[in-house]
């Protein structure tokens, strides 16, 4: 049994990834919850609701009034659970593993969420598509890729090494596509070239932010994934890479990844960052400090409530002056920002009438008011940080036919190579139980 289960602040179910054995083991212990003549493979939303309403009312309250809450527990049978959560969001993960693996599958389902949805995090305006990359990522990565690849277990990501001519090369093939990508407009560009699942070389513009190991691991996992859905992969992708936390901008980088299957087993990826990274950047920091103080007004903290109310304007302001700067335009993205202001100046005096007399009352009034402004802050997110209809997704496959010419009489030689590198995978094949790792 296997399966992955999301629930929004509200309790609703907003993601769920049951196997067949999950879903009649659920129906078999709550069967008077089903409509009659219904299977196991008719189970929703309202059912799990049912179901899991008691776990997780309890796992709220721990959080709210204990700041104490559940990470796992296990049940009869060698049925394990794993719990989570972001933006709060609360993730729970089931299966028949032990809990330590539990909390790994359940700490790639989260890094994939934030990937694929950045900020905002299986709302309406999202679409239909990062929820099916979710599933696809997530079922390779539990169902096959965990059992057949070393890498994954160690989250690490094995290299292909080249002598220096055969490095030059593909670097060279790599500058032309940043090259063929600038002269059509796109300025802040990666891009990477990878041979049967091995890293090669990657190469970046320089307005670009540099990637983070995870950004890498990340589209190695959704190449892999996709690969097994499409023998020619040509396919691009709306992603939000973290960048290297040293970076001020880093964190939440809406790109468009276009992953090209070339020939002998080459792949290429090609990532154009599109926002404003000024703007993208303030409102991912400003949709974690408001779940923040979200979460100490529950729990009735409001001595820590001050610094925290503090940093959200703080952001708020950072985030409305990088929209001036960006002289964003269009109908859409005016009325949203207009009703943003106006439901941040309305919040803005509740919060100093409450800093003021600390009333209860005025603390309700907060509470009632803030879900709107969430809701115009997930929208204004939308509009300016996952517009990227400016991008010519159709001229992507010529750059990638230009970097397959520039490597074509050395693909073969790298296919061959990366069959047998040495790399962490031949280590750990050739010695196995002779690695070991420390963590301090």
């Amino acid at each position: 049994m296997n399966g992955l289960i999301v629930f929004n602040s509200a309790n609703d179910v907003v993601f769920q990834q049951l196997n067949t054995a999950l879903a009649e083991h659920f129906f078999a212990k709550n069967s008077d919850l089903f409509p009659e003549n219904a299977t196991a493979a008719s189970i929703d939303g309202n059912i799990i609701l049912q179901i899991f309403s008691p776990i997780i009312n309890s796992q709220r309250i721990m959080h709210c009034q204990f700041d104490n809450t559940y990470s796992s527990f296990q049940c009869e049978k060698g049925l394990n659970f794993a719990f989570g959560e972001l933006l709060g969001y609360t993730f729970v993960k089931i299966g028949q593993r032990p809990v330590e693996i539990l909390k790994r599958h359940l700490g790639v389902a989260i890094a994939l969420a934030r990937h694929l949805y950045g900020a905002n995090l299986f709302a309406p305006q999202a679409s239909s598509v990062q929820e099916e990359l979710l599933s696809t990522c997530l079922e390779s990565y539990e169902e096959h890729l965990w059992d057949e690849e070393q890498t994954m277990l160690l989250e690490a990501l094995p290299r292909l090494l080249v002598n220096n001519e055969l490095n030059r090369v593909v670097h060279s093939a790599l500058d032309a596509a940043l090259e063929g990508l600038k002269e059509m407009g796109y300025q802040r560009t990666h891009a990477l070239v990878f041979v049967t699942n091995k890293f090669v070389a990657s190469s970046a513009s320089k307005q670009a932010l540099s990637l983070s190991p995870t950004d890498l691991v990340f589209l190695t996992l959704l190449s892999r994934s996709l690969q097994r859905q499409h023998r020619q992969l040509n396919r691009s992708v709306a992603v939000f890479l973290q960048g290297v936390s040293h970076d001020p901008l880093s964190g939440c980088i809406p790109c468009i990844a276009h992953l090209s299957q070339l020939s002998k087993g080459v792949l290429l990826i090609q990532v154009i960052e599109y926002a404003n990274l000024h703007v993208a950047s303030s409102m991912y920091d400003t949709f974690f400090v408001l779940q923040k103080i979200i979460t100490l007004q529950i729990q009735g903290d409001a001595d820590a409530m001050r610094p925290t109310y503090d940093s959200l304007e703080s952001f708020v302001k950072q985030t409305l002056e990088a929209l001036k700067r960006s002289k964003l335009k269009g109908d859409e993205v005016d009325t949203s920002l207009k009703k943003f202001i106006s439901k941040w100046d309305n919040l803005k005096k509740m919060y100093a009438d409450f800093f003021r007399s600390v009333e209860r009352e005025l603390l309700v009034r907060i509470e009632s008011n803030i879900p709107s402004f969430m809701d115009e802050l997930k929208q204004l997110f939308t509009l300016t940080c996952c517009d990227s209809s400016s991008i010519a997704l159709d001229q992507l496959p010529d750059v990638a036919a230009l970097v397959e010419g520039r490597i074509l009489e050395i693909s073969e030689f790298l296919a061959v190579k990366a069959e047998r590198n040495i790399t962490i995978d031949a280590y750990l094949e050739d010695f196995p139980g002779r690695v070991i790792y420390r963590y301090y």
